[in-house]
Parts: C-alpha cells; structure tokens; sequence
C-alpha cells in the first residue's frame, strides 16, 4: 500500500512538473491513451479475420483522477495566453493545414484516390478534436472563477455532442480495413492519433463534469458574504464620482474600500500578535516549571518575526484578492508563495537549530561531539532548503524530473570540477571516523598551531595564539601529522634542567635530588602515583578499550623523575620531569613558577650554586712553555 502511495504521488508530482498544461497533457496522452493492436484474431460477419483493438487506459481510476487533477491545478495557476506558442495546437497554423487538407480531398476524390481521402478526412477530424479540447480549456482557464454549474454544464454537453458527431461510429472497421489500403500504414497512424485525442477528451469531459468541485473556487469575500459591504460602499454618495475615474484602474470604490479594511486589520493584528501574544507567551513560559524552559524562550524568541512576515503577507494577499474580486488573485501568486515557502523554511530550520543548541548545552549531552551535531544539523537544513526549492520550482511550473535527470548526468562533469571540494569534504569525514581532533582542541603542525574553532564541511576554522584567524582546507588537516594538546586527561609535561657548580659535593648532589623528588611527590599540583585515583576516569572507557594502554587512551601520566643526568662543559645537571595535574595552560605555569621557587630554595639550602657558562684562561710564562 505504502508503495502504491508513493508511486501515485510520484506520477502526480511529475505531472505537475510539467512546463506547462500542454505538455502535461500531451504526456497524459501519451502515457495512457495510445491505441494497440494485440494478437487476438476475430471474424466478422463475413468470415474474415480483424485485429482486435484495445486501448492502453490507466490501470486504475485513482491514476485517471489524477492525471485530470494535474490538468485543472496547472489551469487554475494561471489563465492561459492564447498568443503563447505551445506543442500540442497552433489555431492559425490548423485552420490553414484544414483549408490545405480540403482541398487535397477535393482534388484526390476527381482522382478517384480514395486512400488519400480517408487518410486526410481523418485527420481533418483529429484536427477539430484537438481544436474543441484547445478552445475548452482556453476558455475554462479564464472562466472557471465566475461561471454558474448551468453555464458549465452547457459548455461540456455542447463539447461532448460536438466530437460525437466528429469521432467515425465505424472506427473499428476502417481500422481493420486499413491494412488493405495503399496508404495503410498513414490512415492507421492517423486513425490512431484521433482515438487518443477523442478518448482523453471524452474521459476529460466525464470527470470534470461529475467533480466539478474541482473547479471550485471560493474568494473570503464569498465565505464572509460582504458582497453587501462591496455593494453598499458602492451606492454610497459620491461613489459614482469616485467609480468613474477608478473603473480606469478596473476596480471601484466598494473594492477599494475592502482592501484598506483588510490591510488595516492585518497590520493590527500581525502587531498584535508580534508585541502582545509574543509578552503573554513569554511570561508563561518563565511561570512554567517546564524543564525546557530554556529551549522553549528561544523558540519564541526565533518565531516572532517568521509569523510577524507570515500574517503580514497572508493579509497582503487577502487584501489584494478583494480588491480583484471577483476575479482570482493568480499572475502574482507566486511571489506570495515563495514568501510563505520561504519563510516556512526557515521556521523549520530555526527550531531544528535551536533543538541542536540545546542538546550541545545541556549538560547530559556533553558526551555528543559538536562538530559532529555540526554536521548533522547542515545536512538537514540543506535538506529542508532543497525540497523548498523543489515546491518552488514545481509551483512555477518547472519540470524537477528533468532537473533531477540533468543532475545525474552532470554529476559526473560536477564531481570533476569540484574535486578539491570534495576532497575536503571526505576529509571531514576522515577527520570525524578518526576521531584526530574536535571543537576547542588545541592543535598544531608544522605550519600552524592553534585553537580549532569550527570544523566546517570544507574547511577548519583555528584561531592562533596572536589571535589570529586561520581557514584551512579539511583534506591538509586529514593527511598531516599534527599534535593535540588537549588530548590529555591528567599530566601536563614540566620538564627543566638544574645546572650546579662543579665545586658541589656528591653528598650535598644527592640530598638535592632527594629533596627535589619528596617536593614533586607531595606537591599538592603534581600528578603522582600516590596522590591521584584513575578508576573514575577508567569508567569512562569503552569495553573494547582494554586493549589499548588506558593511560595513553586518556592521556594520563603521573610519572616523577629526578636524577643527575649529565656533566656539561660548566656544570653538573639533574634532569627533572614530572607532570601537572591540571592541563590547562594557565595552571601548568602557575606550577611551574611554584616549582622553580622551590628548587631554588633547595638548592640554597644545601649549600649549592647554580652553574653558569664560564671559561678558564690559564696564563703560562715562555719558559713553563718551552
């Protein structure tokens, strides 16, 4: 059932993609009306044997009802323009191919060239059919707004009685007889051409004349009955006056008058609705113990001037309908429709990025990563913008199926131009799959390092340390070797070099070590062994994480080290490392000021001095030389 929906909706959609009517109704021809021959073999009175006709009609009413459908909304959008050129009929081209045709039958019927007769007679007849289905929805198109079921009744059956007396009672046989004649293949392609025009005008004129709620078209002025109002302000003193100078502006003053009302009315209640709904709204909400309070003010806050522009111009269109009545309002339907469109658009995608905002804030969605809502959320509203623009392009009449066909087979072409785009798409997708770097990380290579800002579909956004702001294309980020510095749970390096005097006692060298390590190991900032627990920050791994170090899985480190390490040309040094327990920047120096204090007090302390670079002249006389 599901599928046979969306099919229906599918064939509807495409029909009314069409250019316009003529081509939608050259498709439903077509598509549903063609005649064919199949194999079954039948006998006449006379005992020969005739091909048995059959016409390919829809499977269905529900396809039927359809197709008609299509017809008559493409009708209603807009009147047609009898000076438009279209494919299905040409008035002034057909009378001079109909004058043409007689008098070749005038001529062939001295000739006794009866084949040529029929093939011309007949398509003489197809000729007024399509003439009749031409002239009828021309005339409709611009009718249909004010003319009485009577009227309309009389204009179907006149049609109706019209190509009876056109369309061959003997069809049958004089397509069976056909294949006899010397222009058999002509007569039978034109006795074709004339079922299918009949056959789809008569289904036509059967449908619309038992749904001609199709047609229907009521104004607000009609629903409201202020047909009176019209009447009234017309019949008013001085609306004679006033009449004979707009009726050059072909409306009059009881019209006139409607639309200022109505604009008048709009204008109060879109500021109505803007300043006073917008208050009562707003202070329910902050008296609700609604636990989206949050989410639900920026709703409101997002939505105020969306239906501010939605009721300002649904009452512009009202108004501007009254002022035209009884005519509808058509030529420039589509301005408001694509506001409405338009504007529907982004209330959609307003809430669906205040939803995400909300998720990203909300403290029990901290765990999601934020580029990656990022990227959720750019795909949906490139989804909603696209089917709008689809109701758009459909509302104007554009075929979206050839778009779409076009599409496909320009991809290939697109997928060359746009290489680079698209390599630095599928690098947000390395980049997000690896898991390398997110929002805030702060990141560097051997171009660059930096704060990440946005990870975008194409690029990266980084801010530097001097503040500077750095777009760099996502593919250079996927392939390059680059360092994240915020990738650590615990431990922040603090490594430094202690340079003594050579003139320090081994003893005094050693007490400074020892003395230097019992400060990093009971320093209250230092990560150690002893004075930090990681079962809470291993709950946090996954199962499968047990397969992997879970210190460097977390970017944990709490090691100590303190040990003479070298004799250099000046001094003894001891090698000192340990690691913060915070990472951040600024508490990682406040330590390491801290640290450096200590040390130095250490070393005074046992009776040593720091070690600078020196050399040593040695002075010797000629003779010690020699």
């Amino acid at each position: 059932m599901f599928i046979k929906l969306v099919l229906l909706v599918s064939v509807y959609m495409s029909l009314m993609a069409s250019e316009n009517i003529w081509d939608t109704l050259i498709a439903v021809e077509n598509e549903h009306f063609t005649y064919l021959e199949t194999n079954n073999l039948k006998k006449d009175d006379n005992n020969t044997e005739n091909v048995d006709l059959e016409m390919n009609l829809f499977k269905n009413i529900d396809d039927e009802a359809k197709a008609y459908i299509a017809l008559v909304e493409i009708m209603k959008i807009a009147p047609i323009d009898d000076s438009d050129e279209n494919r299905y009929f040409d008035y002034e081209d057909t009378q001079k191919e109909i004058y043409r045709l007689k008098y070749k039958i005038k001529s062939n019927q001295k000739h006794g060239y009866l084949d040529a007769v029929l093939r011309d007679e007949i398509k003489i007849k197809e000729l007024l059919i399509e003439q009749k289905i031409y002239i009828f929805l021309l005339t409709l198109s611009h009718t249909w707004t004010q003319i009485t079921m009577e009227e309309f009744n009389n204009m179907v059956d006149s049609d109706r009685d019209a190509i009876e007396e056109i369309f061959p009672d003997d069809f049958e046989q004089l397509y069976n007889s056909a294949k006899n004649s010397k222009r058999a293949k002509m007569i039978k392609r034109n006795l074709e051409e004339l079922y299918k025009s009949y056959a789809f005008y008569t289904g036509f004129l059967n449908y619309i004349q038992v749904n001609a709620k199709a047609l229907s078209y009521r104004s607000f002025i009609s629903i409201l009955d202020l047909n009176n109002f019209i009447e009234y302000a017309n019949e008013t003193k001085g609306a004679t006056y006033i009449n004979s100078y707009l009726r050059f502006l072909h409306i009059d003053l009881g019209r006139l008058s409607l639309f200022l009302v109505t604009m008048t009315l709009t204008l109060l209640i879109s500021f109505f609705i803007y300043i006073k709904v917008y208050s009562i709204m707003k202070k329910f909400i902050l008296n609700s113990n609604s636990v989206n309070k949050e989410l639900l003010l920026l709703n409101l806050k997002k939505l105020r001037k969306p239906f501010l522009i939605l009721t300002f111009f649904f009452g512009l269109e009202l108004s501007i309908e009254a002022l035209l009545y009884p005519a509808q309002f058509q030529e420039n339907g589509v301005i408001f429709y694509f506001v409405f469109i338009t504007t529907i658009s982004y209330m959609i995608v307003a809430l669906i990025d205040n939803m995400f905002y909300y998720s990203m804030t909300n403290k029990s969605s901290k765990s999601m990563r934020s580029e990656l809502l990022n990227l959720v959320l750019s795909i949906i509203k490139i989804t909603v913008y696209f089917v709008a623009l689809l109701l758009f392009l459909v509302k104007l009449g554009v075929n979206i199926t050839s778009v779409l066909a076009s599409l496909g087979i320009g991809g290939v072409a697109v997928a060359l131009a746009a290489k680079d785009t698209l390599s630095n798409f599928f690098g947000l997708i390395k980049i997000l799959a690896d898991n390398s770097f997110s929002q805030g990380d702060y990141i560097s290579t051997t171009e660059f390092e930096g704060s990440v800002v946005e990870i975008k579909f194409i690029s990266t956004t980084i801010r530097t340390t001097d503040n500077s702001f750095i777009t760099v294309p996502n593919s250079m980020l996927a392939n390059a070797p680059l360092i994240n510095s915020s990738r650590r749970s615990v431990g922040r390096l603090l490594k430094m070099n202690i340079a003594l005097t050579y003139d320090s006692s081994t003893q005094n060298l050693l007490n400074v070590v020892k003395d230097i390590k019992d400060m990093l190991g009971s320093h209250r900032d230092i990560a150690s062994e002893e004075n930090f627990n990681k079962d809470e920050l291993y709950a946090d791994l996954v199962q499968d994480s047990k397969l992997v170090s879970k210190d460097d899985k977390l970017g944990i480190k709490t090691a100590i080290r303190v040990h003479i390490d070298e004799l250099t040309n000046s001094s003894i040094n001891i090698a000192v490392l340990a690691f913060s327990r915070s990472v951040a920047l600024n508490d990682w120096l406040d330590l390491k000021q801290d640290v450096i204090l200590r040390i130095m007090d250490i070393v005074k302390t046992n009776d040593l001095k720091f070690a600078f670079p020196t050399q040593t002249l040695h002075i010797t006389s000629e003779k010690e030389t020699l």
